[in-house]
């Protein structure tokens, strides 16, 4: 799933999911290794590390949080929320608003790297 679909996807959410923490993972570079005859089933994340847990992005502002830090290091941006959604900014992007904060950060951080991609095709 690219990027894009993965953004199409959180942006139609009402709530948290561990299936769009998952796609969020996949989209980063994470794989999931089914089981073997020697092996249990386990995640592998993009360093080769295996076994590791996928965050809770659309749960959690802290896994939000560190998406973000970790995909966009050097941008600014913040976060809001009401009694019913969360909006969230990277950059001088447009402001992403999805059902929940976590979620809208998630969006906005998946955007900021989305368009960095694309600056970077554009540049060669």
């Amino acid at each position: 799933m690219t990027i894009q679909q993965v953004i199409e996807r959180l942006s139609a959410a009402t709530e948290y999911s561990r299936g769009l923490d998952r796609l969020i993972a996949e989209a980063l570079g994470y794989k999931f290794v089914p089981k073997s005859e020697d092996k249990d089933a386990y995640w592998m994340s993009p360093d080769g590390e295996q076994d590791v847990k996928i965050p809770r992005y659309t749960f959690s502002l802290d896994a939000a949080y560190q998406l973000a830090l970790e995909l966009c290091p050097n941008s600014r941006g913040g976060a809001s929320w009401d009694n019913e959604t969360g909006a969230a900014r990277i950059g001088n992007a447009a402001y992403q608003v999805a059902a929940t904060t976590p979620i809208a950060i998630c969006v906005a951080t998946l955007e900021a790297k989305l368009a960095q991609e694309i600056a970077t095709l554009e540049s060669k």
